[in-house]
């Protein structure tokens, strides 16, 4: 435990100090919606209906938003910068379990360190940490985090306990934000490419998680088509080959620069729609990637341990997927 105090340190402060101007936020947009008393009719809703109450935002299968919104307005109430501190707190949790979970891939204090710091300063992080009503993706975050630590638990005793916490972690997880249907393949990913797990040892202990992501993806597809028809999301994408690896390609290439700049303004406002490279901050994010790329990526192959090169290829896999899986979300 001595040998984390100061990374644990380091890492806690410039989170703090990085979210410190989020203070003097107060509410921004749609905060002033969300961050309410709810009543016990509008948290029953949520969990036969859609996630917004009001249904003027986009719809899903969210249940988890009513309760902690509610849950933490009668802890602490509506008070902008009681919430802001509140938000702040949880980033930090958010990013000592991703250290944590980090140093239990690679082995390495320093990689963990170096992993999680770099995580706290990706621009994507911006609005989630800017709104107080994206307090759900923080959350997330922590339960997605716990249910990787739990299973790599599980993986090296094979008891139940910490299997049961990794399930219920994901369920919760889910119910913050469906696009954690994905996650068994994140945990397969991890055991067959980090762990070197063989891919049978893994049927029976991750079929379980596949099969709750079926049944909530259902439960969710059930109450969308019972909800009126909207245009609240952009037109479907042509199942086109050239188009898909078009549209996806720029979502991988706008999710690592997250300026500004990479953006459609007469469209939507989320990086995924970048248009292209517009401003001299833009230029300098693809030179600063291409460096962390190239310079990491030849350091990693000269001096890594394996267990190291083999965490790169899992985060690699997973940024691909979870970028397309992203990318197809909002369209």
């Amino acid at each position: 435990m001595k040998r984390h105090l100061l990374p644990v340190i380091a890492l806690s402060l410039a989170t703090f100090f990085l979210a410190l101007p989020t203070l003097d936020y107060g509410y921004l947009l749609e905060d002033y919606k969300y961050i309410r008393s709810y009543s016990l009719g509008e948290i029953a809703q949520t969990f036969s209906g859609t996630w917004e109450p009001t249904q003027r935002e986009t719809r899903g299968y969210r249940p988890l938003h009513s309760v902690h919104y509610a849950f933490f307005y009668r802890l602490i109430g509506g008070d902008p910068l009681r919430n802001h501190l509140l938000k702040t707190g949880l980033l930090i949790v958010g990013t000592l379990l991703l250290y944590v979970f980090s140093s239990r891939c690679t082995g390495s204090r320093s990689a963990a360190f170096w992993m999680a710091l770099t995580y706290i300063f990706l621009g994507g992080n911006a609005w989630q940490v800017s709104w107080l009503n994206h307090r759900h993706h923080i959350l997330q975050l922590q339960l997605v985090l716990l249910s990787l630590i739990a299973f790599d638990c599980y993986l090296a005793r094979r008891r139940n306990l910490p299997w049961l916490f990794s399930f219920l972690s994901f369920l919760l997880a889910f119910l913050l934000k469906e696009e954690v249907a994905t996650f068994p393949l994140v945990l397969a990913a991890y055991a067959l490419l980090v762990k070197g797990e063989k891919a049978r040892s893994l049927l029976r202990p991750l079929l379980p998680f596949f099969l709750l992501a079926v049944f909530l993806v259902l439960m969710r597809t059930a109450v969308l088509r019972s909800l009126p028809a909207d245009d609240s999301f952009q037109p479907a994408v042509p199942p086109e080959a050239g188009y898909l690896l078009r549209e996806y390609g720029r979502s991988v290439f706008s999710t690592l620069l997250q300026t500004y700049g990479v953006q459609d303004p007469g469209n939507w406002e989320f990086p995924m729609y970048g248009s292209g490279l517009t401003i001299f901050r833009d230029y300098l994010g693809l030179l600063a990637l291409l460096g962390f790329v190239i310079l990491g990526g030849a350091l990693l192959y000269h001096c890594g341990t394996k267990l190291e090169k083999k965490s790169f290829g899992f985060g690699i896999l997973l940024l691909l997927l979870i970028s397309v899986i992203v990318a197809a979300w909002y369209r």
